[in-house]
């Protein structure tokens, strides 16, 4: 079975500290002897608990807490995020050239959760996150990393949306791209999840994607920028991989780099990364 060999142990060793050491975290532990306990229930004072949150508690065992952790999104999408927002943009632009045209001007710059208040938009942290989202002068690259989750008109409507607003803000591109990556059979999964053919993306798209969002702000947002939204349409390229596409894209990016201490340096990120692919329960790749 294939093991991590690479930086991102360190990243693992992080987690299970902060997992078992959450007071790291600013989260506060409940002793024993504030408890009130009658029969099989607790009773905690008020002013120890969040009075507009829930309570949590641990409840993974030692053996229970890797399968777990290791086939959650989340976690892997922070380091998939941290490779491409440390990686220049021309290496960057390099990998995800094999699947998309990453446009003439290659200094791409990745943008995480701020790019909502970049756009002016910053309610959207809570009704979703981008997987990556990279611009450069003449291009816009959104990335979704599909495992377990499936994908919807809803959350396409949001891609189209950041795509939209980043370009009200910083100005028009020549190439827009949203690229979906999926354990197997990518163009099926996304056609079977959406409705759509990569040929559907189009003007004629608008109606649909308004009235999918869930959330009336977005729909507002339809509303009032339909011809905003209408023009990315007119230029958006949705693409979709497999993972193992993306596997053999890094690794032969990587195999052309030389000795350089910066070489190294970058082959040793995406070493990383290629380790997290490979031993990801629900990549599908071996």
């Amino acid at each position: 079975m294939y093991s991590r060999r690479g930086w991102t142990k360190m990243y693992w060793d992080i987690v299970d500290q902060l997992y078992w050491s959450p007071k790291y975290l600013g989260m506060k532990s409940i002793p024993q002897k504030y408890w009130q306990v009658s029969g099989d229930k607790v009773a905690v004072p008020k002013s120890m608990t969040n009075p507009k949150g829930p309570l949590y508690r641990r409840d993974k065992s030692t053996a229970d807490f890797w399968p777990y952790i290791q086939r959650q999104e989340e976690p892997f999408n922070h380091i998939f995020e941290l490779v491409f927002s440390i990686m220049p943009g021309d290496a960057l632009a390099e990998i995800y050239g094999h699947f998309i045209d990453a446009g003439q001007v290659r200094d791409y710059e990745a943008h995480g959760r701020e790019l909502t208040t970049r756009i002016g938009y910053k309610w959207l942290d809570n009704i979703t996150t981008t997987d990556g989202f990279y611009t450069s002068k003449d291009s816009i690259l959104a990335v979704e990393l599909k495992f377990n989750a499936k994908t919807s008109l809803d959350q396409i409507a949001k891609y189209v949306m950041a795509i939209t607003a980043e370009q009200m803000v910083s100005g028009i591109r020549q190439n827009l791209n949203l690229l979906y990556i999926f354990p197997t059979k990518p163009d099926e999964s996304f056609a079977a999840q959406t409705g759509l053919g990569r040929f559907d993306i189009n003007e004629e798209l608008l109606s649909k994607l308004a009235s999918a969002p869930e959330n009336k702000s977005i729909r507002l947002f339809y509303e009032k920028h339909s011809k905003e939204i209408s023009k990315t349409l007119r230029h958006l390229e949705i693409t979709c991989i497999a993972w193992t596409d993306l596997l053999q894209a890094l690794t032969s990016y990587s195999e052309q780099l030389g000795d350089t201490t910066g070489d190294q340096t970058l082959k040793r990120l995406i070493g990383g990364l290629v380790d997290e692919i490979l031993v990801h329960p629900l990549s599908n790749v071996t």
